[in-house]
C-alpha cells in the first residue's frame, strides 16, 4: 500500500510541525479584524452598471420631426457600439433624449469612451442647416444613487417651498465640504426667476416693435474684456458691461430711446421677482411610527429634499454620519428657526446594520459548527475545526478588502452563501422574482450559471405569467402550485381564525370568491373583520347582517381600495401625495373601462401638473395611472392599489 501523500496532504504535513503556523494563524486573525474595522460599508454594490442619457436639442421642431430626424438616426449609431444592451429614445418638442444601457460588467470608463467616440465620429448623421445642436452626454452609474436624503420642511404658514429651496441651496455648499461627498442637489421647490410681462399698449405708445426689444435684450446682460490700462507699472484690466443680478437691474435696463429720453424695461412691462412653477413637488407627512423618533404628527407640509451621493469606494456609513452631524451643526445658523430637517434616507445606517448582522451570523454559524463537531467528534476536533473556520473567514475578509471590495448587499450575500457552503450544502430561497428588475434578473442569471457545478439547492418563487430567462436549463425543475380545493380552503379559513368557527354558508361563499387563492382568502377575512360584517362573541364569530346582503370584493385591488376609503382624511391626503410622487416620475396614457365618472388621461408631465389642483378637489374623478391595466383604476383619494398592486 502506497503512503505517498497528495498535494493537500503534503502541504498540511509541511505546516503541521512548523513553528510559523501559530504565527501565521494569529496574523490572519488580526488581519481579519483589521478588515472588519476599515472595510467600507455601503448599500449598493460596486458593480459596473453603466448607462448614459444623450440629449440632442432641436429648437422649434415638433415631436415627429425630432423622432425622424434625431431619434431614429441616432439610435442606429448608438446600437452599433460594442457592449450596448439597450437603446431607448424619447422624442418631445425641441428635444430628443436617448438612453444607452451597457451590459452589466462593462468597464465604465471604456464604455463611455466608446460612446463618445461613436457620437463625435458620426456627426454626419445630422442634416445640415436644420438647427440640430450638438448632443450632450450625461453618464449615470451606481454611485449616482444618493446615500443620504435630508428633507427640509416647515409648518410656518409664512414660508413655502420657494423659501425652503433658497435655504437648501445655501446648505448644498456646506454639505459639499464633507469629505467623500460627490453630488449634492435639491429636489422640489420653484426656482427664483424674474417675470417680465410686456404691456402691448405701452410698447406701441413708445413706438417700439418686438424686433427692437429682441435686439435690446440680446445686447444686455453681456460682459466683455475691453483691454487694460497701464498705470504706475500696474496693469489694470478694463471690463465693459455688467451681469443682471436682481429684479431692479432688469427693470432699469435701457431698451430704446423716445424723444431723446431712455426707455427702461419697466416703462413697457411689469417686472416681478418670485418663484417659478415647480418642476418637482415635495411634501412632508408623518406616519404612525413618528412618535418613536420624537416627531410630532404632521398632516402635510411644504418641503424640499437635499440628495447626497458619495464618491466610489468610500465608506457610506462614515459619510452618512458626517453629513447628519453637519446638518445638526448648521441648525440655527444656515437653517433658520421654524425650519425642520428630517433624514428620510440613510443608506449608511442600513449598510452598517446589515454588516453588523453579518458579523452576528458569522459568529453564530461558527459557534454552531464548533458545537456540532464537539458533540459528534470530541473537544479536540471541535477546537481544530473552529480555529480553521475562524481563520479562513478572517483571511477572506482581509483579501476582500485588499482587492477593493466593499461590504454591501451583494458581498453580504456572497459571504453568507460561502458560509453555507463551508458548513454544509447551501439552500438559498429567493421569493417573488416576478417583481425583479432587469439588472437584478441579469445578476441572478449570472449567479445561477456560476453555481451550476456547486452543490446548491436554489429555490425561486414567482407567479404565473412570468418566464425566467433561465427556465430552459437542464438542472432547473419547475413545480407548479395548484389552487386550493374547497376542503383545503376551508382549512385555511379555520387556521386564520383559530379556536373559532365561521358559519358554513359564509365559509362556502368565501371559498367560491377566492377561487383557491390563499392570499385572497386571507385578505377577504381581514376585510370582513375590518368592516365588522363578522363579529366575535362567546361562541365564536357571527354575522352582523344577512348572508345575502354581504358583498365580497371581486379582486384584491377592490379590497385595498375599500380599506383606504375607511382611512382618516389626513391619511388619504398623504396617499395622494405619494401617488403624485410616482406619477411625476413616469406618467403615461392608459385606458380604462368605467362608467359614471370623469376619466383623466395624463400623457405628459405638464398635463399632470396642470391637472393637479383639479384632482385634489374632485373625488369622483378617476385618475388613470401607470400600471393600472385595462380594468383597474384608482380614484384620486384612493390610490393605494395602484401603488402596491398596479
Amino acid at each position: 500500500m502506497s503512503n505517498k501523500l497528495g498535494f493537500s496532504g503534503s502541504l498540511a504535513k509541511r505546516f503541521q510541525d512548523n513553528a510559523l503556523t501559530p504565527l501565521l494563524a494569529a496574523t490572519a486573525l488580526l488581519l481579519g479584524l483589521f478588515a472588519v474595522a476599515i472595510t467600507p460599508r455601503e448599500e449598493e454594490p460596486q458593480i459596473d452598471v453603466t448607462l448614459a442619457n444623450v440629449f440632442v436639442p432641436f429648437p422649434g421642431a415638433s415631436t415627429s420631426e425630432v423622432e425622424n430626424l434625431v431619434a431614429i438616426p441616432m439610435e442606429q449609431v448608438l446600437s452599433e457600439i460594442e457592449g450596448v444592451k439597450h437603446v431607448y429614445s424619447v422624442s418631445r418638442p425641441g428635444m430628443g433624449v436617448l438612453t444607452v444601457q451597457f451590459t452589466v460588467g462593462e468597464a465604465r470608463t471604456e464604455a463611455l469612451v466608446r460612446l463618445y467616440n461613436a457620437i463625435y465620429s458620426n456627426q454626419d448623421w445630422r442634416p445640415q442647416g436644420l438647427g440640430i445642436l450638438p448632443p450632450l452626454v450625461k453618464p449615470k452609474g451606481i454611485d449616482d444613487v444618493p446615500i443620504v436624503t435630508a428633507t427640509l420642511w416647515t409648518e410656518d404658514p409664512e414660508r413655502g417651498a420657494h423659501d425652503l429651496l433658497k435655504i437648501a441651496h445655501a446648505l448644498e455648499a456646506e454639505i459639499k465640504r464633507v469629505p467623500g461627498t460627490r453630488d449634492v442637489y435639491t429636489i422640489g421647490g420653484g426656482k427664483n426667476i424674474v417675470h417680465v410681462e410686456l404691456d402691448p399698449q405701452r410698447v406701441a405708445g413708445f413706438g417700439m416693435t418686438l424686433d427692437d426689444l429682441r435686439f435690446a435684450l440680446s445686447s444686455s446682460n453681456v460682459v466683455g474684456q475691453a483691454g487694460s490700462l497701464l498705470s504706475n507699472n500696474v496693469d489694470i484690466p478694463v471690463q465693459a458691461g455688467t451681469f443682471l443680478s436682481s429684479a431692479d437691474d432688469v427693470a432699469s435696463m435701457v431698451v430704446g430711446l423716445f424723444e431723446g429720453r431712455p426707455i427702461y424695461l419697466s416703462d413697457i412691462a411689469d417686472i416681478t421677482a418670485g418663484a417659478d412653477k415647480p418642476e418637482e413637488y415635495t411634501w412632508f407627512a408623518s406616519g404612525p411610527a413618528a412618535s418613536e423618533i420624537g416627531l410630532d404628527q404632521v398632516a402635510h407640509a411644504p418641503a424640499v429634499t437635499i440628495a447626497i451621493a458619495k464618491k466610489p469606494g468610500t465608506n457610506a456609513t462614515r459619510i452618512a454620519d458626517a453629513v447628519s452631524e453637519r446638518f445638526a451643526q448648521l441648525q440655527q445658523t444656515v437653517i433658520p428657526e421654524g425650519v425642520n430637517v428630517s433624514i428620510t434616507r440613510n443608506y449608511g445606517k442600513t449598510a452598517d446594520d446589515k454588516a453588523s448582522k453579518l458579523i452576528q451570523k458569522l459568529a453564530f454559524a461558527t459557534l454552531s459548527v464548533i458545537l456540532l463537531a464537539w458533540y459528534a467528534l470530541g473537544w479536540r476536533e471541535a477546537i481544530i475545526v473552529g480555529t480553521a473556520v475562524i481563520i479562513t473567514l478572517a483571511a477572506t475578509l482581509f483579501a476582500s478588502w485588499a482587492w477593493g471590495f466593499t461590504i454591501n448587499r451583494v458581498s453580504l450575500f456572497a459571504l453568507i452563501f460561502s458560509i453555507g457552503i463551508l458548513v454544509d450544502d447551501a439552500i438559498v430561497v429567493v421569493e417573488n422574482i416576478q417583481w425583479i428588475d432587469s439588472t437584478s434578473e441579469e445578476f441572478l442569471s449570472y449567479i445561477i450559471e456560476s453555481l451550476a457545478s456547486f452543490p446548491v439547492f436554489l429555490i425561486l418563487t414567482y407567479r404565473t405569467g412570468y418566464t425566467p430567462p433561465f427556465e430552459s436549463r437542464s438542472y432547473l425543475r419547475q413545480i407548479s402550485l395548484r389552487r386550493f380545493s374547497d376542503q383545503e380552503s376551508k382549512k385555511v379559513i379555520q387556521a386564520l381564525i383559530p379556536k373559532h368557527r365561521l358559519p358554513d354558508d359564509l365559509i362556502r361563499l368565501i371559498s367560491e370568491k377566492a377561487g383557491g387563492n390563499p392570499l385572497y382568502l386571507e385578505e377577504i377575512i381581514k376585510s370582513l373583520v375590518e368592516r365588522k360584517i363578522i363579529q366575535r362573541d362567546d361562541m365564536g364569530y357571527k354575522l352582523s347582517r344577512d348572508l345575502k346582503e354581504i358583498e365580497i370584493p371581486e379582486t384584491i385591488q377592490d379590497i385595498v381600495l375599500a380599506r383606504v376609503d375607511r382611512l382618516e382624511e389626513n391619511s388619504k391626503r398623504t396617499l395622494r401625495r405619494v401617488l403624485w410622487a410616482q406619477i411625476l416620475e413616469s406618467p403615461k396614457a392608459l385606458t380604462s373601462r368605467s362608467k359614471g365618472a370623469k376619466i383623466l388621461l395624463l400623457n405628459t408631465q405638464s398635463e399632470v401638473r396642470n391637472t393637479q389642483q383639479h384632482l385634489f378637489g374632485c373625488p369622483e374623478c378617476i385618475l388613470i395611472v401607470p400600471g393600472c391595466g385595462d380594468d383597474r383604476f384608482c380614484q384620486a383619494g384612493c390610490c393605494l392599489a395602484a401603488l402596491f398592486y398596479g
